[in-house]
């Protein structure tokens, strides 16, 4: 049998092709394997596989070539692996049974490609998806949530399929002024002040920025909402504002007439106090008069 292996790999395709392959026996040691995978490897003759790939001195745990002797399914799978420099590696694995002429498994064939570069692109990315400081969400035309951040699913709980609009705002409809429903309309950006609850029933307050994410043939598929949490802001200015409007009341009840200049000197507040202490209307005064045009000579 591994004669007839033999005269397979002995095809010239078997080098020209752009993919390393290894023909691998129920011992998992690899009997044959291409140019392109001797360049990636090194040296491969009377080695198991575990150990040209990953350098263990046993079996991988979760073996993909075992299933494939075990069932012979052909599997698709993304595995880690160390080339003949030590450099990490990603492999885009297939594995194929190869069976005899009485149609038992004898080999399994694995054809990879290298695809380091994209994961690594897509870790990037991952990283950055995942640790951007605002609540990012990728929803359905049924308005779903099809991914997430770790940031949102750090804050509203991770309920992948679940309603946007559940998520957000514990709610069970569609918002009145849903950004995301607009996207879908006409395909532009729409932006709005929302108001949710976290997992914990706290409540958040978030700008969110809607975006079409993916289109076909002028249809819009998803929307990414991107939203900051501004809760924090909102509360400060909501505070803010109370406590002007109680130094308002105060000043213009005040028994006491009270009055106070810009920094140019002309005077920006004059309560009705003052106004019935010396007597000038307050339209003469504000951003008119100096302090020392209207008091009294001593």
């Amino acid at each position: 049998m591994e004669n007839d292996i033999k005269k397979w790999t002995e095809f010239d395709l078997f080098n020209q092709v752009p993919i390393n392959i290894a023909v691998i026996n129920r011992a998992y040691r690899i009997v044959d394997a291409n140019s392109r995978f001797v360049d990636a490897f090194g040296v491969w003759e009377g080695k198991k596989c575990y150990q040209v790939y990953k350098n263990l001195k046993n079996k991988c745990r979760k073996c993909q070539a075992a299933m494939t002797f075990a069932d012979g399914q052909i599997r698709v799978s993304l595995e880690k692996v160390r080339d003949q420099k030590g450099n990490l590696r990603y492999l885009r694995v297939r594995i194929v049974p190869y069976r005899d002429a009485n149609g038992d498994i004898t080999h399994v064939i694995e054809m990879s490609t290298d695809v380091t570069d994209r994961e690594r692109a897509l870790e990037q990315y991952q990283t950055i998806f995942n640790n951007v400081p605002c609540y990012i969400t990728v929803i359905d035309q049924d308005f779903k949530i099809i991914t997430a951040n770790k940031y949102f699913w750090d804050t509203f709980g991770k309920d992948i399929g679940i309603y946007c609009f559940e998520s957000y705002k514990k709610g069970k409809k569609i918002c009145e002024k849903c950004p995301a429903s607009l996207v879908f309309k006409d395909g532009r950006i729409h932006r709005s002040l929302q108001e949710g609850y976290d997992k914990k029933g706290n409540k958040v307050i978030y700008m969110v920025t809607a975006s079409p994410y993916s289109k076909e043939e002028g249809k819009i598929n998803y929307v990414v909402e991107m939203a900051i949490d501004v809760t924090k802001a909102f509360l400060l200015e909501k505070k803010f504002k109370e406590i002007s409007v109680f130094q308002e009341v105060i000043i213009q009840n005040a028994i006491d007439g009270i009055i106070a200049s810009n920094e140019a000197g002309l005077i920006s507040l004059y309560n009705p106090s003052a106004k019935k202490i010396l007597k000038y209307p307050t339209n003469k005064i504000l951003g008119k008069k100096r302090e020392e045009e209207i008091y009294p000579p001593e």
